[in-house]
C-alpha cells in the first residue's frame, strides 16, 4: 500500500467526519441561540444542561479542527506524524460519552415526567451511568495509546460501548411514541 493510498483512507474519512461535525455545530449553535434568547421557565440544573453541551460541543468542534490542521497541514507528506495519535482522539470518547450521559439524563427525566413511573427513572439513569463509565474505560484506554497501529486494541471495548449507548437511545426514543399515543401502556 502507498503512502498516498493509506493517507487516502484515513485523513479522508477523518477530514469529511470534520467537515460533517463543523456543519452540524452550526445547526445546534442555532438552537442553542435560540434556547437562550427565548422565555423558558426552565429549571436552572436544565438551562446549565444546555450550557455545558454548547461548551463541550465548541471546544470539541475546535479541537476537531486543530487535529485536522496537525495532520493535514503540520504533517503533510510527513508518515511519521500519522502514526502519533493526538489529543482530540481520545478527547473525542470522552466527549461523547459525557454528552451521550447529559443527553439521556434529560430525557430520563422527561420520561418520568410524563410517565411518574420511578422504576423507568432509576433504570435509565442506571444504564445512562453505566454507559458513561464505560465511556470513560474506554477513554482511558485511548490516552494510553502510543502509536496508531494500537487503536485496534480499544476496539472491543468501544464496540461494547457504542453498543449499548445506541441500545439505550432506542428504548428512550421508543418509549415516546407510547407515551403519546398509549400512555397506559408505561
Amino acid at each position: 500500500m502507498s503512502i498516498k493510498q493509506l493517507v487516502a483512507e484515513n485523513l479522508g474519512p477523518v477530514l469529511l467526519g470534520i467537515f460533517v461535525n463543523t456543519y452540524l455545530y452550526g445547526l445546534a449553535s442555532y438552537q442553542y441561540g435560540a434556547y437562550f434568547f427565548t422565555k423558558f421557565d426552565d429549571p436552572l440544573w436544565i438551562k446549565s444542561t444546555v450550557l455545558s453541551l454548547f461548551c463541550l460541543d465548541t471546544f470539541h468542534s475546535a479541537a476537531l479542527i486543530w487535529l485536522a490542521w496537525v495532520y493535514l497541514i503540520e504533517g503533510y507528506n510527513d508518515p511519521i506524524t500519522l502514526m502519533t495519535p493526538i489529543w482530540p482522539y481520545p478527547f473525542t470518547i470522552a466527549v461523547t460519552a459525557l454528552t451521550a450521559f447529559l443527553t439521556q439524563f434529560f430525557l430520563s427525566y422527561r420520561v418520568y415526567r410524563l410517565t411518574k413511573n420511578k422504576m423507568w427513572l432509576t433504570c435509565i439513569t442506571i444504564a445512562t451511568t453505566g454507559t458513561l463509565m464505560l465511556g470513560i474505560v474506554c477513554t482511558v484506554k485511548a490516552w494510553k495509546v502510543k502509536l496508531a497501529t494500537q487503536l485496534i486494541m480499544i476496539r472491543p471495548y468501544l464496540s461494547v460501548w457504542l453498543c449499548l449507548e445506541m441500545a439505550l437511545d432506542i428504548i428512550i426514543c421508543g418509549m415516546y411514541p407510547h407515551l403519546v399515543f398509549l400512555p397506559s401502556v408505561l
